[in-house]
């Protein structure tokens, strides 16, 4: 079974901590994991690059691990609210 972040946020690699992931080039996904073989449960990580994400079907892939998605983070989606964003976070890293 994959590792599940909880309380997660997409942030652009090396700027501020929330981003439209639809106007980045490089993205990352910061939460809270559990099931991980390298962290203990309720640490806080930052993934590395997302190579493709879909929040409605709760799955994250780096190029390195896939992630089930828990919930996002309340911060998060109020932001994303403020923005007008859409409520699912869909992504897909070009070629």
């Amino acid at each position: 079974m994959p590792p599940t972040l909880d309380q997660w946020s997409i942030a652009p690699v090396g700027l501020g901590p929330y981003q439209d992931p639809c106007l980045a080039k490089a993205l990352a996904c910061h939460g809270i994991v559990s099931g991980h073989p390298d962290f203990e449960d309720g640490t806080e990580i930052l993934t590395s690059y997302v190579q493709e994400m879909d929040s409605r079907e709760g799955v994250l892939r780096t190029a390195s691990r896939v992630y089930k998605l828990g919930d996002m983070s309340p911060k998060y989606k109020r932001w994303r609210a403020r923005r007008e964003c859409e409520e699912h976070v869909v992504f897909k890293k070009a070629c």
